[in-house]
């Protein structure tokens, strides 16, 4: 009888043995996990590199939380008060970012809030507006936006930073319904009083200008003035006769 060469004897190391195991019972599973996997990371990356491009950003800011239907009421107000397909690929179209976010005085009236029977309205959930704060104080240091819709603390913590474009240098004089020198109340607006899906907004919410920023997208000439332009059509919108 043959003798097995000494070295040609080897025990499998336990990890093998384990795989072999784990394949024998639990390879159909396996594979359907694996190319699911592959499917949302090809999905995932199709919809980062396919991504619809717009005219101009234009950010909300305030205690009011848009449902989806009105948010698109919103949009659809705003691309027709585009005056012009500011890139010029044949469709206008602005993009919407948006944040609810309360002032601490805000918070505190809604949880004092209370029905017949005294008892509170609202839970006050102040994890939640805290991160929507830190969204919003992490999106203004992007340079990807510079038309904003803001609550007036929000208008009057910017202009004191001197984080604004002062109106006269868009418009040349102060226009009506000015909110000092560098915001306009939006229900002073003639595209708030004749649509009425903008009404959902609070009256006295300021439509101002970010100073171009150090980096980012408007911190592009040709980029920054498309955001003066809706800017301008916001603020000078004329109703239809």
């Amino acid at each position: 009888m043959d003798k097995i060469p000494a070295g040609e004897i080897k025990d499998r190391s336990p990890f093998l043995k384990w795989l072999d195991n784990y394949w024998y019972h639990y390879k159909v599973p396996t594979i359907i996990v694996l190319f699911s996997l592959f499917v949302v990371i090809v999905c995932t990356f199709q919809m980062c590199t396919t991504s619809e491009k717009y005219d101009v950003t234009v950010l909300y800011t305030g205690p009011y939380l848009m449902t989806s239907s009105e948010r698109s009421g919103v949009i659809n107000v705003l691309n027709t008060a585009m005056s012009e397909d500011l890139d010029q690929d044949g469709h206008k179209s602005v993009e919407l970012i948006t944040y609810q976010v309360m002032s601490e005085q805000q918070l505190r009236d809604m949880a004092a809030e209370t029905d017949e029977n005294g008892k509170p309205l609202y839970e006050v959930n102040r994890t939640y507006y805290t991160k929507e704060y830190e969204n919003y104080s992490n999106m203004m240091m992007t340079g990807e936006f510079a038309v904003c819709m803001l609550d007036p603390w929000l208008y009057e913590g910017l202009a004191n930073a001197d984080r604004l474009k002062k109106l006269t240098d868009v418009f040349g004089e102060i226009p009506e319904g000015a909110v000092g020198e560098y915001g306009v109340r939006l229900g002073d607006t003639a595209l708030y009083q004749y649509y009425d899906a903008l009404k959902i907004l609070p009256e006295d919410t300021v439509v101002c200008l970010l100073l171009p920023y150090v980096f980012g997208a408007n911190s592009k000439e040709e980029t920054y003035a498309k955001s003066i332009q809706m800017f301008r059509d916001m603020v000078e919108f004329k109703m239809p006769e």
